[in-house]
């Protein structure tokens, strides 16, 4: 296949898998909103979003028939269908970032539990999450499958097991759910661990957004993904890209601080999310981690202020948790 065809084909296909992604997520948020009888509903956000999956649906068939909607050389949208594609996906950063700060302030409210309708909210918001991520990796392996492109086989592969086991989740959670004046403490503590990153994961899909349509809007800058020039510098002089920096930044850390977990071996301001989140610091996250501890695990030693290799010791001995120290002593 000629190399210009095939970048046209991947391009249109990474706008739409986006679109239809985002908006299964968006399908299913309000579905299981109206399955837990949410108050207020906007009941009509569900045959919107089924009207928006059947469009991309057709988009989609027309790709694989031959037919692109964009062009990876054009500066703007050459049609009326991939302006609207391309409205579509500027359209979804209100709303994500809406839901973003509706999970953070649920999520920081010690009154939640009692409150049926955020606990709800917070329900759907995972189902988005689950349904957006398992439906973006399938189109990414329908695409790599259909074209043979096995880079994109080897990097989401992989990641298809993961993506079910969340969506299998979101379904648990759903069926499990009873709206009583107030939740089991147990479930709150499950689906509060479930959705701890929700408010990044959303921020994280709107500097998606920003870099998928940025060819449109004059390349990848500072300014043009909303950073501001003074911050943006300070960026650029720890080392990172305007796409990297985005990414940093939905998880709520500056140039600095993810300049320190960058340099204890942390890519991605995703894999340093929980050890942060656990209080464990970016020097000491590491040397957790290089002995087979996930932060759950590492953080109850961590906070008895016992190191790795005691903890290693102590689990080599039978003793699961520093609690067991205390009631041997």
């Amino acid at each position: 296949m000629d190399q210009r065809l095939q970048k046209d084909i991947e391009f249109t296909h990474s706008m739409l898998n986006f679109i239809n992604a985002a908006f299964q997520g968006r399908f299913t948020f309000y579905n299981i909103l109206d399955q837990l009888c949410f108050q207020s509903l906007p009941i009509e956000e569900i045959e919107r979003s089924q009207r928006v999956l059947d469009k991309v649906t057709r988009w989609k068939s027309q790709l694989f028939g031959g037919a692109l909607l964009f062009s990876s050389a054009a500066n703007s949208p050459e049609s009326f269908e991939a302006q609207n594609a391309l409205e579509l996906l500027e359209n979804l950063r209100p709303d994500l970032t809406a839901l973003s700060q509706q999970c953070a302030a649920i999520l920081g409210d010690n009154q939640t539990p009692s409150k049926p309708e955020n606990v709800k909210l917070l329900i759907a918001a995972y189902g988005r999450f689950a349904y957006s991520r398992e439906h973006y990796i399938k189109g990414f392996l329908e695409l790599g499958s259909l074209m043979k492109l096995i880079d994109i086989l080897e990097r989401f592969n992989p990641l298809a097991l993961p993506a079910q086991q969340d969506v299998a989740r979101a379904n648990e959670l759903v069926t499990a759910y009873k709206p009583p004046s107030q939740v089991n403490p147990q479930f709150f503590g499950y689906l509060q661990s479930l959705c701890l990153h929700l408010p990044s994961i959303f921020l994280s899909a709107i500097h998606d957004i920003n870099l998928l349509i940025s060819p449109y809007k004059g390349g990848i800058s500072y300014a043009g993904l909303g950073i501001p020039a003074q911050e943006g510098k300070q960026w650029q002089d720890y080392g990172f890209s305007p796409s990297q920096a985005g990414y940093w930044r939905a998880y709520y850390m500056g140039p600095e601080e993810a300049a320190s977990w960058m340099k204890c071996g942390f890519q991605s301001a995703q894999s340093a999310a929980d050890w942060r989140a656990l209080g464990i610091p970016s020097q000491v996250a590491p040397y957790w981690l290089a002995r087979g501890f996930n932060p759950f695990q590492a953080v109850p030693w961590f906070q008895a202020g016992i190191d790795p290799d005691q903890a290693l010791e102590h689990i080599r001995n039978g003793i699961n948790h520093p609690a067991q120290l205390r009631q041997g002593s």
